[in-house]
């Protein structure tokens, strides 16, 4: 059957989610807030935009931050993914499930720049800042990283049952999650450059749903059965329990860190406090939605908006959510089976740059008495 229309498990939802990302080709260049032309300073690369794929349909959708409102449809390759920015906005890279490959794009000018080969199907992918490096985890078989200038395997690693790739905010630590068959979730640290092993941490959580923290000391995870938000610290490598949110399945970290959103049982949004754990209930997404189940959240690094990807066939669709009361915004209609991408900007680049000048103090003159 087909991938997205089977009722999958917690692991199986997990490697969905992180499959195949969509090629972005030929959007237009005004993007929301953007200010265009070379008097503004250049391109908005992706700034104010918001991307998901329409696996059946082999398009991208993209969504003005601003307004909520669908701006451009582009076409896409067969059995398009999630999709996926650099963290510097500048690049999207796009698995492609049918053809074993990724296509790099130039957010400026949504032309592919190179297709980077691949020798069976892509699911998760991470690049470093500026889209030099791009980590992928093949299939079930191993974890590549390859140079993106030269499409040059860098280094492999043999990792079957991979859910994730998790980079450090500073490029120095490569997290992966592997599914290890007994219903619990490995987390191996690896080296970037040559994937060696640096630790491993057996049975981390129970829970397939992980988000590392903006500063790259906690990885989060969630799932279901679990009484809260299980947290790995990176530096002792050990795992608490935060909060007491039942069945915390997607997770996502507001972009200062502060809060975790999540969708928990009975399809009930809630905000978690990242260090006391107080949890604060937002909205149940069932009083919007008719059947179906949510399989992603997502925030934008504005701090201004959720996403909700709601899976129901062609009654599903994006929910967006207000952060201040997790209230919901609008629903976006449509067939989708992906986790929404928001654009990592949180500044326009093509904004001018503003310094302020102090002018010096005038010479005093002389003191004249009458």
């Amino acid at each position: 059957p087909h991938p997205s229309r089977t009722n999958l498990s917690a692991l199986a939802v997990a490697v969905l989610l992180l499959a195949g990302v969509v090629v972005m080709s030929g959007r237009s260049t005004l993007t929301a807030g953007a200010v265009g032309g070379a008097a503004s300073g250049g391109a908005s690369l992706c700034f104010g935009e918001v991307a998901v794929s329409q696996e059946l349909a082999n398009t991208v959708t993209l969504i003005d931050q601003s307004t909520d409102t669908i701006t451009h449809t582009i076409a896409g390759p067969s059995s398009v993914g999630g999709v996926a920015y650099s963290g510097d906005g500048h690049y999207l890279f796009a698995p492609g499930r049918a053809f074993h490959e990724i296509v790099m794009i130039d957010t400026s000018t949504n032309q592919s720049v190179r297709t980077l080969t691949l020798p069976d199907i892509p699911y998760a992918v991470v690049s470093n800042f500026s889209g030099s490096i791009v980590w992928v985890a093949v299939a079930n078989s191993s974890i590549t990283a390859i140079d993106t200038s030269s499409d040059t395997v860098l280094a492999t690693t043999m990792m079957s049952n991979t859910i994730a790739l998790m980079l450090s905010p500073d490029g120095a630590k490569l997290w992966a999650t592997h599914a290890n068959g007994t219903g619990s979730v490995d987390l191996y640290e690896l080296e970037p450059t040559t994937l060696a092993q640096l630790s491993m941490t057996p049975a981390v959580s129970n829970g397939y749903e992980s988000a590392l923290s903006p500063d790259g000391t906690k990885i989060y995870f969630g799932g279901w059965g679990l009484t809260g938000i299980d947290v790995f610290d990176t530096t002792t490598r050990t795992t608490t329990r935060l909060g007491n949110v039942p069945g915390p399945r997607q997770i996502t970290p507001s972009a200062d860190g502060r809060l975790l959103y999540t969708v928990a049982d009975q399809n009930q949004v809630f905000a978690v406090d990242a260090t006391t754990g107080q949890s604060t209930p937002g909205v149940v997404l069932g009083t919007v939605m008719s059947g179906g189940s949510p399989i992603a959240i997502t925030t934008n690094a504005t701090g201004t908006a959720l996403y909700v990807t709601w899976v129901n066939y062609a009654q599903g669709g994006l929910i967006v959510l207000d952060p201040n009361g997790l209230s919901v915004r609008t629903v976006i209609r449509s067939e989708i089976y992906s986790p929404a991408a928001a654009c990592p900007l949180a500044v326009d680049p093509a904004l001018p740059t503003t310094t302020t000048t102090t002018a010096a103090p005038g010479p005093v003159g002389p003191a004249f008495t009458g």
